[in-house]
């Protein structure tokens, strides 16, 4: 009996004796690998290329004029058939192609009378576009079209009331100038029951990208 239990205790022994090396094998074997991993990610030779600086930058649309502040027309005691004519250059400074338009923004124009006939049914403008002359000045004038050809200033106000709508055919590239000569006319038709009113119109002028 004694010799049988001191085998099984001898076979027992060699067992647990053996699990640790066991143990260090796969342990010292993961290492390795990761050795050969670790190697073989530094093993390729590797290039890159690079642009640099890139950079974007919007472009500009700007519209000024020639008046200083003041109207076109202070025009008084005008009678059927009264005329006269005044010039003003606009200038586009813009970096952008442009459509540049004319037109009169509802509540641009404005009646001293409490309701119609307004003088503005009466008064006929014609608007050209051109070169020579200034704000100062129509001499030297010379039209290249005629944007609004003798149009009631009240029609003018309920048509031209927008970019959409607006009236012009510059479309300027860069920055450049056009004169624009504005004529009026109170036909001779003008009733008495314009007599003594005052009319106010503000123009403007829109330049939009293209």
């Amino acid at each position: 009996m004694s010799v049988h239990v001191a085998g099984r205790h001898r076979r027992a022994t060699r067992r647990l004796s053996a699990t640790p090396f066991l143990v260090l094998a796969v342990v010292a074997g993961l290492v390795a690998s990761a050795v050969l991993i670790w190697h073989a990610s530094f093993a390729a030779f590797t290039a890159t290329t690079s642009n640099s600086n890139n950079q974007w930058s919007s472009g500009t649309v700007t519209l000024s004029d020639d008046d200083t502040n003041q109207a076109m027309f202070s025009a008084t005691g005008l009678k059927p058939g009264s005329t006269g004519s005044h010039c003003i250059t606009v200038q586009y400074g813009g970096s952008l192609p442009a459509a540049v338009k004319l037109y009169i923004a509802p509540g641009g124009l404005t009646h001293s009378a409490g309701s119609s006939p307004y003088l503005s049914d009466y008064l006929t403008i014609t608007v050209e576009e051109g070169s020579g002359g200034n704000f100062g000045s129509c001499t030297g004038f010379t039209p290249s079209t005629t944007i609004i050809n003798a149009v009631h200033l009240t029609t003018i106000a309920s048509t031209y009331t927008n970019f959409a709508t607006g009236a012009g055919t510059w479309a300027p590239s860069g920055a450049a100038n056009m004169v624009y000569r504005f004529t009026y006319t109170l036909d001779s038709s003008a009733p008495n029951t314009v007599a003594g009113q005052t009319d106010t119109a503000t123009f403007t002028w829109e330049a939009d990208n293209t």
